[in-house]
């Protein structure tokens, strides 16, 4: 139809993020954002992010903190418009793409067969917490799961900074973050 085919033509300039689901800028709000969003990218797009934020609030509602996903998701539109301009990218692309070594490799894919096999598949495997009204993921449909490394996490982090060392030979110090 000539509405498909209006959506399929939109140029590049366009269309990039925001293209299927709010990155930077929400698709409810005012009438002009409204507007612009179904243009852009037609109403089913628009009804899926309104599912997703409904599929929230309706998740959270039973504990009182259906509010609390609005206030999520502008705080993750926020941060995505905010954190990129604090980072320094140490290569053209901002990162370097390595592989561990073949022994910590092997160590690493052993121990995740053993946790599948222990834990009767990633079923078994612990739900992931997220705090009241958290949209960066859909966990309320599709709960996600995590794992700690626990005694690989010195042996991962030694990989890691050794390779860093050799990407950014100038940084002395290193802060650790999450790694599971």
């Amino acid at each position: 139809n000539h509405e498909e085919q209006h959506r399929m033509s939109i140029s590049s300039s366009v269309y990039g993020v925001d293209a299927s689901f709010p990155i930077h800028n929400s698709f409810t709000g005012n009438n002009a954002q409204i507007s612009q969003a179904l243009r852009t990218f037609g109403p089913e797009r628009l009804d899926a992010y309104t599912d997703f934020i409904r599929g929230c609030e309706s998740f959270y509602e039973p504990r009182g903190s259906a509010n609390a996903c609005i206030q999520s998701e502008n705080d993750r539109l926020r941060l995505n418009l905010e954190q990129p301009v604090m980072m320094s990218n140490y290569t053209e692309t901002g990162f370097k793409k390595i592989k561990l070594n073949d022994s910590l490799f092997y160590n690493l894919q052993n121990f995740w067969n053993h946790t599948l096999e222990s834990k009767g598949g990633v079923e078994g495997i612990e739900e992931e917490y997220w705090p009241d009204g958290n949209t960066y993921t859909n966990h309320w449909v599709s709960p996600t799961r995590m794992h700690h490394v626990n005694h690989w996490h010195d042996q991962i982090w030694d990989a890691v900074e050794r390779e860093m060392s050799q990407w950014i030979p100038q940084a002395t110090t290193w802060s650790k973050s999450s790694l599971y």
